[in-house]
């Protein structure tokens, strides 16, 4: 199950300005359109 990832969340994680742009992407979607983007990326990385 995911959990809602508010845009308030720190993104350390992210370690180019395209991943820091792509996390605020997904932060600002609603939990049903973060997996279909979800779904999206793990087909694209196949």
């Amino acid at each position: 199950m995911d959990l809602p990832l508010p845009e308030t969340l720190p993104v350390e994680a992210a370690r180019t300005a395209q991943e820091t742009e792509i996390l605020s992407l997904l932060r600002r979607m609603p939990a049903r359109k973060r997996q279909v983007a979800r779904a999206i990326m793990e087909m694209l990385t196949e």
